[in-house]
């Protein structure tokens, strides 16, 4: 006793520090032999007694060293000392972020959670108290991290702590049956919310824990145990069932004093798990349902709640006629929608929400409903852009619905009379007419709906429901009441609607039956019928014209028009009336007439539209004897709209076109971005239309400079005889030949500059167009004006790229000689010295001419021919040789190469760093070997020298740089007895080279490489490709993947092949056992295919192929969203790969490959439902892939017999599972169970129709019949 007074008073004196005292608490704590009566209590009760603010930190390391020893000691203590230490615990953690907490301090309530033997569980308990703190402590610091911190040391330690908090109430729950009420209430009042608010943001911040599945353990065992007694009849009721009620009693109270997000989080939580654990008793769900709603006493509360609910509700089958106190589901969901549409007051988001969610639970439920539903939204006023998303999303979803019941004519219909239904007054008083519009969610989906899952019958009922309200709601009421807001707003819509329909719908597909076509075609004459009526209202309504309704019936029109045009085009048969056109001659000149008075801008231009397409669309025979005032004023809709009308314009036609574009266009950098979507139609562009833009775009950059050699030049040329002459190559060169002999003079002046703000938006213009594609006289002549004007323009260096890339691109195809246009070609090398890839350009066109070679012969021994401009000329002949066409240019060129050899021997240093002189000290070196000369000592050490500085440094080095020095390394290896070169040399190629593969050296490069070196090669790349994997780098994983289809190509011994092998099975060993990033699973499956493809490099075994299919099928296990249909794509080409050309490895292994394309198919299938317009395209593709590998399985006969009606199950689960699929999809599924269904036996179809699922089987029977009936006997398989 004396001892424990004697070091309390120790250590409660001030006279040592607190370092010196703490450790003098933790060496006697760690002393067994000191005689201390109860020295745990001790010393904690000292160390509780001594915390500050100030040592708070050391204190709590000292605490953990204590714990950490014998977590066990805390057992020893006094109750009084344990809650002291806990409360201790507790404010801090609750004080965080204003004070910090460290690692110790949670490992201390790990260690006191950890040895807690609780016999006591009221709420008071001080370790329920440190549960819910750490539960909440957790939720701020992951709250309070980024994304990038979700890893970080302090987060994991609080979820590690957090987990170790859930667990031990958990094994409280398992060990203590007797108290379950008090738990219960615990739970409810205490732990509950904060557990649920930390499971959410785990998710969100997708962070892997098991507080998730421990928290549905807790939720099983305290709630949903009394949870399920709660539908018990009277009769049955005993006290499980009241049990059941006091849960939603407590729940009750515990939500009147929390907030809603807690409360949402809560519930959603409390849902989930018993969706989990209740998911075939939909009566019971129901119930859950109703009473978690109840449970929120304030009515914006409950409907909140409500929302979160039903948007978890969607694996749930409910019995939507399950009544409780004589209200059914239906009857329930439905009292309030009447409730939120009956409302007075302005609707908030939430009600927009909750409308939607019971519309994607059940569209049966809102059906009746949508007409009143619509008719409260459409002209609702919101006030902020929450409201307006929501308003946006409940259409999207009222449709769908529509679209799930197969009446999509009805929505369209309910949606027009609403908007017509409005009072005047009350739509007036809006200013949004011009604003209103169909959200852009809504068109999406619409347009998708159209094009994959509406049936040939509905698009007949939708134009025919569109047609029968523009006669009613627009034109009727056009004529009877005038331009109404309602009728223009109606007019736009109906006008919007026929635009996307004529767009996306399949009238046009060859499949649908004649009596199909012929009844669209006369819905499409009623149409006409019906806009020449419109027309006549509109002029007889010219006093109250209004701008919305014209521009809607200009659209309809144009639609219109255009849809004639393919009718008469692909449906010859069907369209063989001919339609008039629906505007005549007298009406547009009535509609000129008003639309002066009226002078709307957006009227004028629908006009000019109007008129195009009677003059140019509607009547084929005007196209060629059309006016050019027509031309002068409808320039901007012939190029924005109808480009393909240029086929038939003559040359004062193009010319006249292109001199107003390019004036519009080059009139500031706003126009010019407007215009530059030109490009778009370059695929339909003629070769006249991009001379003709060409010339004028040259000409409109000179046009106000008083003197300039660039506007002397282009005036020598008429540009309509040019055009004329574009089919005649000696006229053209006749038509040049004026501006030929001005640009010969090389006399360059320019008596005022030239505007460079100007000249940079039409060198954008004109690098718009694919110049590289013209006439080879017309790209000589556009490179010397563009020479000529960039000398004019030479103070302005900013110009310097744009003139760059459009040499490049008039020297593209190689085949202009430039330096024959000029008479000193020396002045024309000396402007483009500095200009490296154009001078590369000009040379080598240059070479094909023997005029040109005898001016190289002399120019290479002045000294305007530096060191620089010889290693480009010996390149270029290099380039060259193999194309000379006779043994003179041949003998010419091979003697140029020998004199440049010795130049640029004679000049070498020691190490070059420049590409050029790489690339021609490489070409001198094999001119030199090919001559069997000896090589020089300064040429050896130069090369050796320039390796050397490359591996160097290599990570500083542009492509360029290293693509020659490895074509350099290709050439010194194959030569090595003559040179030094290192191995640590060679193994920093290998690298290079894994960095920056070349596909034309690779092979050559490795042939050269010595066993050793190849080994190393091997290994490198196995280490970078575990390394790309695991990062997920996903250039550098683009570059390993040309390597290993490089490597699986090439060539090699058996020697070398055997070691690869080993090399590749080792790396699928270890790709097994490791993680692999979501983005890296497409790389991974490319690779698998390399190599599958390989003949002679990689030889296959079985222990690779079973690897190659392990791995592959671990990779579909988790993908990135963006990546699943090319992941899928790769899946496909293996197995397909597998099935083409390796079927002695596969006989084995069909259970691994059916396995592996089951699970293709099912991600395929899942992810069809929701497939965007960008993804169609490869979900065709997709398609395609599915049937093919079919096909191929089906011709193995035999050998698949007894695995095919596995599979046949397997597919007709998977797509009855997705529910709606994209037609041309479900047809690829039908005709890949055809082929499948030929390879089973009558044995194998009756143990499918006995063993399949009753939801399945009439599936699978309606399947077979088709089989019977469109397959079998066909000749089709």
């Amino acid at each position: 006793m004396a001892l424990s007074t004697g070091l309390i008073r120790r250590l409660d004196s001030s006279d040592e520090p607190l370092p010196k005292r703490l450790k003098l608490a933790e060496n006697v704590f760690y002393s067994p032999d000191l005689p201390i009566v109860r020295k745990e209590e001790c010393i904690f009760r000292w160390l509780c007694n001594a915390f500050s603010k100030e040592n708070s930190s050391a204190i709590w390391t000292t605490i953990h060293r204590c714990l950490s020893l014998e977590p066990k000691n805390f057992t020893r203590l006094s109750p009084e000392t344990k809650n002291l230490l806990i409360d201790k615990l507790v404010a801090s953690l609750i004080e965080y972020p204003q004070t910090q907490v460290t690692n110790e301090m949670l490992m201390c309530g790990s260690y006191i959670l950890s040895t807690t033997n609780i016999q006591s569980y009221t709420k008071d308990n001080k370790v329920v108290a440190l549960i819910k703190t750490l539960l909440l402590f957790t939720n701020k610091v992951l709250n309070l991290s980024g994304e990038t911190e979700n890893k970080s040391e302090n987060c994991i330690g609080a979820v590690d702590c957090a987990e170790q908090a859930v667990s031990t109430f958990a094994f409280i729950c398992r060990q203590n049956l007797s108290e379950k009420k008090n738990l219960i209430t615990i739970f409810i009042e205490e732990i509950f919310f904060p557990l649920s608010v930390l499971v959410e943001t785990l998710k969100l911040k997708k962070v892997s824990s098991k507080i998730v599945v421990e928290s549905q353990k807790c939720i099983k065992r305290l709630l949903l145990g009394g949870i399920k007694n709660i539908n018990l009849t009277n009769d049955e009721k005993n006290a499980n069932a009241e049990e059941s009620e006091v849960i939603f009693d407590i729940l009750r109270n515990k939500v009147s004093a929390s907030k809603l997000e807690n409360i949402t989080e809560a519930f959603i939580c409390l849902f989930q798990c018993a969706g989990n654990t209740f998911q075939q008793n939909s009566n019971l769900m129901d119930i859950i349902l109703r009473k978690l709603v109840e449970t929120v006493e304030q009515k914006e509360h409950s409907k909140k709640v409500l929302i979160c609910l039903l948007e978890n509700s969607s694996d749930i089958s409910y019995n939507f006629d399950h009544e409780i106190k004589g209200v059914s589901l239906k009857v329930y969901l439905k009292q309030y929608i009447e409730e939120i549409v009956s409302k007075k007051k302005r609707f908030k988001s939430f009600d927009y929400e909750l409308l939607c969610a019971i519309a994607k639970l059940n569209p049966l439920i809102v059906e009746d409903e949508t007409q009143a539903m619509l008719e409260r939204i459409l002209f609702e006023d919101k006030s902020h852009d929450k409201e307006m998303a929501a308003y946006e999303n409940l259409l999207k979803e009222l449709w769908k619905a529509s679209v799930r019941l197969r009446r999509q004519q009805k929505f369209l219909s309910k949606f027009l009379l609403s908007i017509s239904k409005y009072q005047d007054k009350e739509v007036e008083c809006l200013e949004f007419k011009n604003e209103f519009q169909l959200p852009d969610n809504f068109i999406t989906e619409f347009i998708e709906d159209l094009k994959s899952r509406t049936t040939s019958a509905q698009v007949i009922s939708i134009f025919h429901t569109l047609l029968f309200h523009l006669k009613s709601d627009c034109i009727g009421k056009l004529k009877t009441s005038g331009p109404t807001a309602q009728v223009c707003i109606t007019t736009k819509i109906i006008a919007k609607l026929l635009v996307v329909y004529f767009e996306h719908s399949h009238f046009l597909d060859s499949s649908l039956p004649k009596d199909w076509q012929n009844k669209f075609y006369q819905v499409f004459t009623d149409l006409r019928n019906t806009l020449a009526l419109f027309c006549e209202v509109i002029c007889e309504t010219s006093v109250k014209h209004e701008e919305i309704s014209f521009v809607a019936f200009s659209d309809i029109v144009r639609i219109w028009c255009e849809t004639y045009d393919l009718l008469r085009y692909y449906l010859e048969n069907s369209a063989s009336d001919k339609l008039d056109f629906p505007v005549n001659e007298s009406q547009f000149k009535e509609l000129k007439q008003i639309i002066k008075k009226c002078k709307h801008h957006n009227c004028e231009e629908s006009l000019d539209q109007l008129c195009l397409l009677n003059s140019i669309v509607y009547n084929h025979d005007n196209q060629l004897v059309l006016k050019d005032k027509v031309i002068t004023h409808l320039w901007s809709p012939i190029l924005e709209n109808h480009f393909q009308l240029l086929e038939s314009f003559n040359e004062t036609q193009i010319l006249n076109l292109t001199s107003h574009f390019v004036e519009e266009a080059s009139r500031n950098h706003e126009t010019l971005n407007k215009w530059k979507s030109i490009s778009r139609n370059i695929h339909r562009m003629t070769k006249m239309f991009a001379t003709a833009m060409a010339l004028q775009i040259v000409s409109y950059t000179v046009k106000d400079v008083e003197v300039s050699t660039t506007k002397t030049i282009i005036d020598k040329v008429d540009f309509g005889k040019l055009l004329i002459s574009l089919r005649d190559s000696d006229s053209l060169k006749k038509v040049l030949k004026p501006a030929r002999k001005e640009i010969l003079k090389q006399d360059i002046k320019s008596s005022s500059p030239v505007d460079s703000d100007k000249t940079r938006r039409n060198l954008i213009l004109l690098s718009s167009l694919p110049i590289s594609y013209l006439d080879t006289s017309i790209r000589s002549f556009l490179f010397m004006v563009l020479y000529t004007l960039e000398k004019e323009t030479i103070k302005n260096p900013d110009l310097k790229e744009l003139f760059t890339n459009l040499y490049l691109d008039l020297l593209r195809q190689n085949d202009v000689d430039i330096m024959s246009n000029v008479s000193n070609p020396v002045i024309l090398i000396n402007h483009f010295k500095d200009n490296k890839p154009v001078l590369l350009k000009v040379f080598k066109s240059s070479l094909t001419s023997l005029a040109a070679l005898s001016f190289w012969k002399e120019f290479i021994s002045t000294e305007e021919c530096n060191k620089t401009i010889s290693c480009i000329l010996l390149s270029c002949i290099d380039s060259s040789k193999n194309k000379a066409s006779t043994n003179e240019h041949k003998s010419l060129l091979h003697n140029l190469s020998l004199k440049l050899s010795s130049k640029i021997v004679r000049e070498l240093h020691e190490g070059i760093s420049d590409p050029e002189e790489i690339s021609g000290v490489r070409v001198s070196l094999k001119v030199i070997l090919l001559e069997k000369k000896k090589l020089k000592s300064s040429l050896k050490n130069c090369i050796e020298m320039t390796l050397k500085k490359v591996v160097e440094n290599s990570e500083k080095a542009d492509n360029r740089l290293i693509h020659e020095s490895l074509q350099l390394s290709l050439v010194t290896l194959s030569n090595r007895d003559k040179f030094d070169i290192n191995e640590d040399v060679v193994k920093k190629l290998c690298i290079i080279l894994i960095h920056n593969p070349d596909g034309k050296i690779f092979s050559h490069f490795l042939e050269v490489l010595k066993d050793i070196e190849f080994d190393y090669f091997a290994k490198t790349l196995n280490n970078e490709t575990k390394k790309g994997l695991a990062e997920g780098d996903a250039s550098l994983l683009d570059k390993l993947i040309t390597i290993w289809e490089s490597l699986s190509k090439a060539e090699t011994k058996a020697i070398r092949s055997k070691s690869l092998c080993t090399s590749v099975n080792n790396l699928f060993n270890e790709l097994i056992a490791s993680d692999i990033r979501e983005i890296s699973s497409v790389f991974l499956l490319k690779m698998c295919r390399a190599i599958v493809a390989s003949k002679r490099m990689i030889r296959l075994s079985d222990r690779l192929v079973d690897s190659i299919f392990v791995t592959s099928t671990q990779s579909l296990n988790e993908l990135c969203i963006d990546t699943k249909f090319i992941a899928c794509q790769e899946a496909l080409g293996l197995c397909l790969d597998f099935i083409r050309s390796k079927t002695d490895f596969l006989f084995d292994r069909l259970p691994a490959l059916t396995n592996l394309f089951r699970k293709i198919i099912r991600i395929i299938l899942h992810e069809a439902k929701d497939t965007n317009f960008s993804d169609e395209q490869m979900l065709r593709i997709l398609a395609v892939d599915i049937e093919k590998f079919c096909t191929f399985f089906a011709k193995l006969k035999k050998d698949v017999g007894r695995i095919s009606p596995y599979l046949i199950a397997d597919i007709i689960d998977a797509s009855s599972q997705a529910g709606v699929l994209p037609s041309f999809l479900k047809v690829s599924i039908d005709s890949s169970l055809s082929h499948l269904l030929s390879n089973c036996d009558r044995h194998a179809i009756s143990f499918l129709s006995r063993t399949l699922p009753v939801s399945t089987q009439q599936v699978f029977k309606t399947i077979y019949d088709n089989y019977i009936k469109y397959h079998k006997f066909t000749g089709k398989i």
